[in-house]
């Protein structure tokens, strides 16, 4: 990912590579990163799990802020839930402002599976984590579908709150086939702040979208 400081913000963009811990350290040595409250992740599809899961660790113990611009999946959405708070922004239209979760998944190669294949985990520790990290908020209902996902599929959150109508669903099973886009399915009855991965309501500003 793309690390930088940004007044008392971290912009965090881009795919999730396994080295955002060290440039994460790099950007807390500038003097000016003794007043970071908040950590923008911003367009990213995600990554390296553990890497994932380490900078939401990082973010809670300091006590700091998430908010989303853009798109926001995968190890991406992970990240986002380290924060003490958690923001959608106004950086972008609503429709382009999202966060997106699937099954976790490790790669077997093993006898008698195909090198590289990828498989789902389904383990406690990773259930745990997610409804840690969302205050206890986030039901078993959801948990379990994000389980239950195929590896072409995403559990997308948008904010309900900038949807034309209240009563309009802001959940969706959407496949990751980009031709397969108009088959989302509609989860009714929840949204994210009701399953704890956003917590607040107020909208911020990227500091480096301020004055647009």
């Amino acid at each position: 990912m793309d690390v930088r400081l940004v007044g008392t913000h971290i912009i965090m963009s881009g795919e999730i590579d396994g080295g955002e811990l060290a440039k994460m350290r790099d950007v807390l040595a500038e003097p000016a990163a003794r007043g970071v409250d908040t950590v923008v992740l911003r367009d990213s599809p995600g990554g390296d799990y553990w890497t994932s899961q380490r900078i939401a660790e990082l973010i809670r113990e300091r006590g700091w802020r998430t908010a989303v611009s853009g798109h926001c999946f995968s190890g991406c959405a992970l990240m986002f839930l380290g924060g003490r708070e958690r923001h959608f922004t106004d950086d972008k239209p609503f429709l382009y402002t999202q966060l997106a979760f699937h099954a976790t998944y490790y790669v077997q190669d093993g006898i008698g599976a195909v090198r590289g294949e990828l498989n789902p985990v389904t383990t406690h520790a990773a259930r745990q984590w997610i409804k840690r990290y969302t205050d206890g908020k986030m039901s078993d209902a959801m948990l379990d579908r994000f389980e239950q996902l195929s590896r072409s599929d995403f559990i997308h959150f948008f904010d309900p709150g900038r949807l034309p109508r209240k009563d309009q669903p802001s959940i969706f099973i959407c496949p990751r086939d980009k031709e397969a886009k108009y088959r989302c399915k509609p989860i009714a009855g929840t949204d994210a702040y009701r399953e704890g991965i956003v917590t607040a309501h107020e909208l911020i500003r990227s500091a480096d979208r301020e004055g647009r």
